[in-house]
């Protein structure tokens, strides 16, 4: 079942399509607003509204100011007791960087609970890879970059991309995974021990265009 989460950063028209076939639709705090803007009406809204007025909805789960989960982390947790096997993340990115890390949390807490996560806005996708061997679809004009969850991750090989690795340690301490590219019509990413943050960012990002 697959569930779209609107966390408090804004979103656009290109990130719609995200919800089709979603079953589940999850407004974190000021989410709601932002579901609202894309004609996407929440079936479950989620927050302490510290940042938004609170919607108006039946379904509204008010949470305290002061707790250990973060609005998205709750939001998160609820998917995940509704049965959900995939979450996307829309909002979740940009803003405050300490919440951007936190959603990062929130991914591998789904990815550890047995649910396909990803994050995205218009030009960004985001996923965790765990052990295994992974495939991706090549994507034009689209830098791919790794980061170890933890301090590093091990024995990773690359295939079909412009920089390949064979059984390579990729460290926190060292970002020898930013900014790869595609040089097939699909990549292969193999894991043997840790896993990896695994980040898809279109070169049009406006960061590029300064």
């Amino acid at each position: 079942m697959k569930c779209v989460i609107f966390a408090s950063m804004p979103t656009n028209a290109l990130m719609r399509s995200y919800c089709d076939g979603a079953e589940i639709i999850i407004a974190a705090d000021m989410g709601w607003m932002h579901a609202r803007r894309l004609g996407v009406e929440p079936t479950l809204c989620v927050g302490d509204y510290d940042s938004a007025e609170m919607p108006q909805f039946a379904n509204v789960e008010l949470l305290p100011r002061e707790k250990d989960d973060t609005d998205t982390m709750y939001a998160a947790r609820r998917a995940v007791k509704l049965g959900a096997d995939e979450v996307i993340l829309l909002g979740a990115l940009g803003g405050r960087i300490d919440h951007t890390l936190a959603n990062f949390a929130v991914l591998l807490y789904l990815e550890n609970h047995g649910v396909k996560a990803m994050a995205a806005d218009e030009t960004t996708q985001i996923t965790v890879l765990k052990k295994g061997k992974h495939v991706l679809n090549s994507q034009p004009d689209t830098y791919v970059s790794l980061f170890p969850v933890g301090k590093k991750a091990l024995g990773i090989t690359l295939d079909g991309f412009k920089y390949p690795l064979k059984k390579a340690t990729i460290k926190a301490s060292f970002p020898i995974g930013i900014s790869n590219e595609f040089k097939a019509e699909t990549g292969e990413i193999t894991v043997k021990h840790g896993a990896l943050y695994c980040i898809l960012t279109k070169k049009e990002h406006p960061a590029y265009n300064m």
